[in-house]
């Protein structure tokens, strides 16, 4: 008789079902707290926007906590942002704190939310402008940089108005036989620190 594939089997069989008792696993690691800053530079407006936030975390339903205000926002935050051109600060702006409300109905709270904001006199687009943020009194440091992403210049416009009665035709069918599509270009200039692009084509009706 041959004990040993019979012992081995045994043993594997003990060793997989003491591997199998135990299916307990700690879902959540211990809570840091990360801050989140998400802004840009816009020379088209006139107010620059920031989003300060945390991370947020807890034992049951997480969605119960995306709801609640406090999960999210600092009780105490204050920063400027700084433009530097050539190694040198030519301006700063102190963040300003507001609230806005009648936001779309979502996973996180929507009846208010805190977000910081401000005002420069002039976006200089060779400037790179950088943001310190202390959060309750120092607790938490922050600083983040960006470029200034340059304007993009289309080298023409792509407004096509129709006005035959049978709506858009996309081939050429004048010549019997053909279908040949007309090519349209959609082209632009590379902005300066500009890195992607979207294009959409829109059809609408105007009468």
């Amino acid at each position: 008789m041959n004990i040993r594939p019979f012992l081995i089997a045994v043993i594997a069989l003990v060793t997989l079902s003491f591997g199998s008792c135990k299916t307990d696993f700690e879902l959540n690691a211990p809570y840091e707290v990360v801050p989140v800053i998400y802004g840009f530079v816009d020379p088209a407006v006139d107010t620059q926007f920031v989003k300060i936030n945390k991370s947020y975390l807890g034992e049951g339903n997480n969605f119960t906590y995306a709801s609640i205000n406090d999960s999210t926002m600092f009780a105490n935050v204050s920063g400027t942002v700084t433009a530097v051109k050539n190694g040198s600060e030519i301006a700063s702006f102190p963040l300003q704190e507001m609230y806005v409300s009648n936001l779309d109905a979502g996973i996180f709270y929507s009846d208010s939310q805190k977000i910081y904001y401000w005002v420069p006199t002039e976006i200089d687009f060779d400037a790179t402008y950088k943001i310190d943020v202390s959060i309750n009194e120092g607790q938490y440091m922050v600083s983040a940089e960006t470029a200034v992403v340059g304007i993009v210049n289309f080298s023409s416009l792509f407004k096509l108005k129709v006005t035959t009665p049978n709506g858009v035709s996309f081939a050429s069918t004048n010549t019997p036989g053909n279908s040949s599509y007309n090519d349209l270009a959609v082209e632009w200039s590379v902005a300066n620190n500009g890195k992607r692009y979207q294009v959409k084509l829109i059809f609408g009706h105007h009468k």
